[in-house]
């Protein structure tokens, strides 16, 4: 995946003329990743600039293939491995960050295979956090049951997973909480254990017990899977929202919303280049009305002003 570019001289490029040591301080602030940024464009990508020059691809690449979040249309392990091999296979196992959509109700004659959600099989054994963008409308009580067990087997199948942030834009009218709720009442669990003095469900999954833990208080909003092994402190994080900021940092948008922060929230959830602003008043009142159901307000937005 090597860019067929001319390596710019230090002269042209302000950035490569930095020393050694100052150039890793840039390079370790631009990867970061901060929670409740969503993913940027492939354009937008960390991979962006180790794509610019062969100088900049070689001290960046280690870094910039973790950070980067690639992206399917679709599973399918034909496609991912047609993909895959356009990267270099000792660059694999450094792809972490990976956004699927995801039809739980395809067309007739488009299949798809929950439990073949299993990234290692293309070559993709060290993913580590997972976005599944909902592509379809549908009923919670449909969807919420086919979601809980597509978690399941991704969980069971992906040893290194720990994060999964569900989007569905606005598809569905459900949050994390449900979506915990289900994930409890769709298999038969027979017991509660008492895991940190908390009486939790427990489920079996591929032999191993399993904890589901809710995370509703103190500003967390986020439910997880817990591996009870002494020898595997393993976790998965759980999150689900409109959008990634909704979805990871849910109370601080309530608060904002409180606040009277309405358009910028409103604009977060509308497609790139969209303004809130630029809205037409019926549309606008509505999506601030679905703000106010979505984060459970006691006293409804006021929409008079938009009018």
């Amino acid at each position: 995946m090597k860019p067929d570019l001319t390596p710019p001289t230090a002269a042209a490029s302000p950035l490569l003329a930095l020393p050694a040591e100052l150039r890793n301080r840039v390079f370790e602030f631009y990867f970061a990743t901060d929670i409740g940024i969503a993913p940027p464009s492939m354009l937008r990508s960390p991979l962006a600039i180790s794509l610019t020059c062969h100088s900049l691809y070689e001290e960046t690449h280690a870094l910039a293939f973790p950070a980067t979040t690639f992206r399917l249309r679709e599973w399918s392990i034909a496609e991912v491995q047609i993909k895959l091999q356009r990267v270099r296979p000792e660059l694999h196992p450094q792809i972490r960050k990976l956004e699927l959509d995801f039809n739980m109700f395809p067309p007739a004659g488009q299949r798809h295979s929950a439990p073949g959600l299993q990234f290692a099989k293309v070559g993709l054994n060290c993913l580590e956090e997972l976005y599944i963008k909902c592509t379809a409308a549908t009923q919670r009580s449909q969807f919420l049951p086919r979601l809980a067990f597509l978690i399941y087997q991704i969980v069971a199948r992906n040893e290194q997973l720990r994060k999964i942030c569900v989007l569905h834009g606005g598809r569905l009218s459900c949050d994390v909480v449900d979506l915990h709720d289900q994930m409890v009442d769709i298999r038969p669990v027979p017991r509660k254990l008492a895991v940190d003095n908390l009486r939790l469900s427990t489920l079996e999954l591929s032999g191993k017990t399993w904890a589901i833990q809710p995370h509703f208080e103190n500003g967390k909003r986020h439910c997880s899977l817990r591996l009870l092994d002494q020898a595997n402190q393993r976790a998965i994080s759980i999150t689900m929202g409109h959008t990634v900021r909704e979805a990871e940092l849910w109370h601080l948008v309530r608060q904002e919303l409180l606040e009277g922060k309405i358009l910028s929230n409103v604009t977060a959830r509308l497609p790139e280049g969209v303004d809130a602003a630029d809205l037409d008043p019926d549309k606008l009142v509505y999506e601030i009305d679905q703000l106010s159901f979505d984060f459970k307000l006691s006293t409804p937005l006021d929409t008079d002003a938009y009018y």
